[in-house]
């Protein structure tokens, strides 16, 4: 996907100003090409150093889960021939199936109901109900680590219509939401691959 598609997806200013705040840049991202570009210098940070490097090989061979948490979340992943595992958010299953190929449970915060995703090779092959979609979201305040301001305001819903609903009964929720291709689109440009 290419950045223009990505650079189309203009941002609310209230989620921008959020990011911008918890971030603490100049300016918050307009779009979600920007958007993916601040997550990129992260994942850059992250992953440059030895240590760094050392997760990203056991990411891509399958010794590790990104995001992989003790804690039961509405998001579990099972790389093949491997148990399942719990991971932090929608975006952390998606990243992990640039790894490795993977099913991906879920289940929508409006209406409770399972979402099923199969990725191989970098893509979604299968998604029950087709219309699933993501909300990128952001804790609409406070300030700590990731798992605390963004995991638990990145989920999956069975539609785009699902997650307006939610939306409108929760009004002060901050995010956008995205197409599986566009968050396909924003991890490949985030991680650089």
């Amino acid at each position: 996907m290419n950045s223009s598609i990505l650079d189309s997806v203009v941002l609310e200013e209230s989620y921008s100003s959020r990011l911008k705040e918890v971030y603490k840049l100049p300016s918050g991202p307009r779009t979600l090409d920007e958007l993916a570009q601040l997550w990129n210098l992260g994942y850059s940070k992250r992953f440059a150093h030895e240590r760094g490097k050392q997760v990203f090989e056991s990411l891509k061979r399958g010794d590790m889960v990104y995001g992989e948490t003790k804690a039961e979340t509405r998001h579990v992943v099972q790389l093949r021939g491997r148990e399942k595992v719990h991971v932090n958010c929608a975006i952390d299953a998606l990243i992990e199936g640039f790894f490795q190929d993977l099913d991906i449970e879920s289940s929508c915060p409006h209406c409770k109901n399972g979402i099923r995703i199969q990725m191989v090779d970098r893509k979604v092959v299968s998604a029950v109900p087709e219309s699933a979609v993501l909300w990128l979201g952001i804790s609409p305040y406070g300030e700590g680590p990731t798992v605390e301001v963004l995991c638990p305001f990145i989920n999956f819903f069975t539609s785009e219509d699902h997650a307006r609903h939610w939306h409108e009964k929760n009004p002060e929720q901050l995010g956008v939401l995205l197409t599986l291709s566009l968050a396909l689109g924003f991890i490949s440009k985030a991680l650089s691959i």
